[in-house]
């Protein structure tokens, strides 16, 4: 269940003039769910493309390495703009496209960091973030819930909205701002 500050950031994104397109992979996917089930998803949302396993990420992307990094966080946010931007007739300003990868706690062994990358490409600009968390310090639920929030987060600051939630990050956790172009 959704509370009611993050709801109202929710509010805040879908009041804002702006069309969202979306290809993500890995943790943040509840930020999904609070976009669609927030009213006014239906003037917002555009479309949503999960590729989950490897051998959907490998078509999708033509890659075999790791998909990991910013790079392929750029590049789905780049797909889901241009994908945005077939599908309107609205003045491309108004599209954004959303893209990341992270990778958080799972029932396997899996070796390196619990991590999630976000790229967001509009007409003017293009903005990367990378939030890292300390293994072994919440549930996959709990990082979920702060990944997905970080997303809305960046989400309305590109927007140029004010982000009201407190992401409760530990003493060696932080948001890096990656880039602005």
């Amino acid at each position: 269940m959704i509370d009611k500050l993050l709801e109202n950031q929710i509010i805040k994104i879908h009041n804002a003039d702006v069309s969202i397109g979306i290809v993500a992979t890995g943790g943040g996917m509840q930020s999904i769910s609070w976009l669609l089930s927030t009213p006014g998803a239906s003037k917002t949302m555009l479309f949503v493309d999960v590729p989950y396993s490897k051998s959907a990420l490998h078509k999708l992307t033509g890659e075999k390495n790791s998909f990991l990094n910013i790079e392929t966080a750029y590049n789905f946010a780049q797909n889901a703009y241009q994908r945005g931007s077939n599908l309107l007739d609205t003045p491309k300003e108004n599209i954004l496209g959303i893209g990341w990868s992270s990778a958080l706690t799972t029932n396997r062994i899996r070796k390196g960091k619990n991590i999630c990358y976000v790229a967001i490409s509009t007409n003017t600009k293009e903005i990367g973030a990378r939030l890292e968390l300390k293994k072994d310090a919440r549930t996959r639920w709990e990082e979920d819930f702060l990944v997905s929030q970080f997303i809305i987060m960046q989400i309305t600051q590109v927007l140029g909205l004010s982000f009201e939630i407190d992401l409760e990050l530990l003493p060696d956790e932080d948001v890096v701002d990656l880039y602005v172009r």
